[in-house]
């Protein structure tokens, strides 16, 4: 089981990585479809960045969940006897959350941005999220719920913000 739990992280931490990647073109390639601009950046702001994590790797978590729900959801006897379950969309906000802090943290120090530690900056997210569901961090009912409605809440503002963005820096292009 815990090969396979392996396996289908670094599947996604390659899966992920490539799909954001592509997603940082795809809204220009599909001739800025309104639509795929929901889903993708459609411009070069810290919000719209951030995209580029969340969306394949939810996309990654829904797909692993209706082909593998064994590895979805693992499952294995403590010491006690008593079985902890684990979830795989555990790593999606922190990791989506984490693009901003390492842009703005660095940034800040800095005075400037680079592009090449931008791009490092999504790459390391990707496996920072990835690395969360590893260390399986058991997750009670009530968890469950709020990570339900944390993505579901980032997942509206992505879709809402795209184009209806407040006066806010996350929201401009730096």
């Amino acid at each position: 089981m815990k090969n396979s739990w392996l396996k289908s992280n670094i599947i996604g931490i390659i899966f992920v990585s490539i799909l954001g990647t592509l997603s940082h073109f795809i809204y220009e390639w599909s001739g800025s479809n309104k639509i795929i601009g929901f889903f993708t950046p459609v411009n070069e702001s810290t919000w719209e960045h951030m995209k580029l994590l969340f969306f394949p790797m939810l996309f990654y978590c829904m797909i692993t969940w209706f082909s593998k729900p064994k590895i979805n959801k693992l499952s294995y006897q403590t010491k006690n006897n008593s079985r902890k379950q684990y979830r795989k969309e555990s790593g999606i906000v922190p990791g989506t959350i984490l693009i901003p802090i390492l842009f703005y943290t660095y940034s800040g120090i800095l005075g400037f941005h680079l592009a090449w530690i931008d791009i490092s900056i999504f790459f390391i997210s990707v496996i920072f999220a990835f690395m969360l569901r590893c260390h399986n961090i058991p997750i009670k009912i009530y968890q469950r719920i709020i990570l339900f409605i944390l993505i579901l809440l980032l997942g509206i503002g992505f879709c809402f913000f795209t184009y209806y963005p407040p006066a806010l820096g996350i929201f401009q292009i730096p």
